[in-house]
C-alpha cells in the first residue's frame, strides 16, 4: 500500500491508545526525535517496492491543495 500508516483499520484503532504505566515505571524512556529520524535513515534500505510514486504524490498534492 501507498501509505499504510494512514489507513483508517477498525482492527487498529486502539493501537495509539496503549497505557504504557507499566513501562514507563520500568525503566522505559524516550530519545529525541531528531535521533529517531536519523538512526530510521541510517537503517533504512531504499526500495521501490514502497512508497509514493513521484506521480501519485503529485496528484495527492494537487488534490490537497485544491481543496
Amino acid at each position: 500500500m501507498e501509505l499504510p500508516l494512514w489507513i483508517v483499520d477498525p482492527a487498529m484503532s486502539a493501537a495509539d491508545e496503549a497505557v504504557i504505566d507499566r513501562a514507563l515505571a520500568a525503566g522505559l524512556r524516550f530519545r529525541p526525535l531528531a535521533d529517531t529520524v536519523r538512526g530510521t535513515l541510517d537503517e533504512a534500505t531504499p526500495t521501490e517496492a514502497a512508497g509514493l510514486t513521484p506521480e501519485r504524490e503529485d496528484a495527492l498534492l494537487a488534490a490537497w491543495h485544491a481543496r
